[in-house]
């Protein structure tokens, strides 16, 4: 049996810089098994394989799979997942995509701004939790003197169990040196998926907030842009002072910088209502950088 796959570079509109995914559109049939190890062997950090609905609250089903395990939420794989489908015909960018995930019901929207086509997810209502974490052992294993953490800040935990470490320019963030293997033991051992470091002091004013995140403990030492752990930095941003809403309101840039070159700009849209609950959106280019066919057995 032949699939076809895309290989789609995500926030960036230039190939091979932001972050790749792999995207099979026609994955109804395999089993778990050739999922995982298809996943394994397109070897990016997530690879996005499309299936039908179970209910009629979605025109598609996405999982998401990195090398090593399934998992729950995947922000740059469902923008590259719409990116591909789009190309292909098979949705109307003029239309919402609604997905059923793990993580509920997601939806994709376009949007042209200028030259632009930009997509937009609406991510899930970001749940931020003080993480009980030994912080100056999490700062040696990111490579870190616990020093270089704003400590006037906290260190949180998302519903997606990434942790959010604030740090104090992008000289410290752009220094840190992860000791990967264990690092990822430890986030096994404390329940995390990624780490997030990011800091407010970024390369550029015209950058908001600028970061970078490792996720070892699920076979991703470092992601180059990760859209799912910036719903919730927007508002960790919001909830302490680091950006200020005008009427409800906020659109920021945000700057994934990795230690490789595949440097990702994630632009995120703020919205609090009279109750203050707050409500995201992660958008982002997409481009196709490749395209081919699975052979399975």
């Amino acid at each position: 049996m032949r699939y076809h796959y895309t290989i789609v570079d995500a926030f960036t509109p230039i190939r091979f810089l932001g972050n790749a995914a792999g995207v099979v559109r026609d994955a109804e049939d395999l089993p778990d098994k050739t999922l995982r190890a298809i996943a394994a062997e397109i070897n990016l950090s997530e690879t996005a394989f499309v299936l039908q609905p179970t209910g009629p609250d979605a025109e598609i089903r996405i999982r998401w799979f990195t090398p090593q395990v399934e998992v729950k939420m995947c922000g740059h794989a469902t923008l590259a997942t719409a990116h591909a489908l789009a190309e292909a015909g098979e949705w109307s960018a003029r239309a919402l995509l609604r997905i059923e995930t793990l993580s509920g019901v997601l939806a994709v929207e376009a949007e042209r701004i200028g030259e632009q086509q930009v997509l937009w997810l609406h991510m899930p209502t970001p749940k931020l939790v003080r993480k009980a974490i030994d912080p100056t052992r999490l700062a040696e294993l990111c490579g870190l003197d616990f020093k270089q953490i704003v400590r006037a800040l906290p260190i949180v935990q998302t519903q997606d169990q990434d942790v959010i470490v604030p740090v104090q320019d992008f000289q410290v963030l752009q220094g840190a040196r992860p000791r990967f293997g264990e690092l990822g033991e430890f986030c096994r051992l404390n329940g995390v998926r990624g780490v997030c470091l990011t800091t407010r002091e970024a390369v550029s004013a015209a950058v908001t907030l600028q970061s970078r995140f490792f996720a070892p403990a699920v076979g991703i030492d470092e992601d180059p842009a990760t859209g799912s752990v910036h719903g919730p930095l927007a508002a960790y941003a919001v909830l302490h002072n680091m950006v200020t809403l005008t009427d409800g309101e906020a659109l920021i840039e945000c700057l994934q910088t990795p230690a490789t070159a595949r440097v990702g700009v994630v632009r995120v849209r703020i919205h609090q209502d009279r109750n203050n609950n707050l409500a995201v959106k992660v958008g982002g280019q997409c481009v196709t950088s490749m395209r081919g066919e699975l052979i399975v057995d």
